[in-house]
């Protein structure tokens, strides 16, 4: 009988761990209004079922807000990744792919970014500082040059 109940036990154990959502690290993110400079913002949404996150990108210039990129993740079974598309207007890149992965409480992506220019391979990573706050920060991948950064606060709306 002990066997039977610690098989059983084991089994839905699997079970719950088969079923987890692969991008229930994206819920911190969720909710409110993430602000990097007075004239740039993000939100994060789940998509339907928790299955993606929609990501929005918007600008303000003279009180007026411009919604200035827009993309999604989600968890590619082929590829056994999280993987987002992301495009962008009134930038130097129109379109970006990721590839993203979760190091404790760092959003780690690499970033493939295509525009007039060419390509380009970036590494970028989100460090969480506490709930309201995270480091930005994106370098050239192979180098850790840096070429941008910041810090986005949570505001709540």
């Amino acid at each position: 009988m002990p066997t039977r109940i610690s098989t059983l036990l084991l089994f839905t154990l699997l079970s719950v761990a088969a079923n987890a959502n692969p991008l229930a690290p994206f819920e911190r993110l969720i909710g409110g209004k993430w602000v990097i400079v007075d004239y740039s913002y993000q939100r994060f949404h789940w998509g339907p079922g928790k299955h993606s996150v929609q990501a929005r990108g918007y600008s303000i210039e003279n009180g007026e807000e411009a919604l200035t990129s827009t993309g999604f993740w989600y968890w590619d079974p082929e590829e056994n990744a999280i993987v987002g598309v992301h495009s962008a207007a009134d930038m130097q890149v129109n379109l970006f792919k990721y590839r993203t992965h979760f190091e404790g409480d760092t959003m780690v992506n690499e970033l493939k970014s295509f525009g007039d220019s060419g390509a380009a391979t970036y590494m970028e990573y989100w460090e969480f500082t506490d709930v309201d706050t995270y480091q930005w920060r994106l370098v050239e991948k192979g180098t850790d040059k840096p070429i941008m950064h910041g810090a986005f606060k949570r505001l709540a709306e």
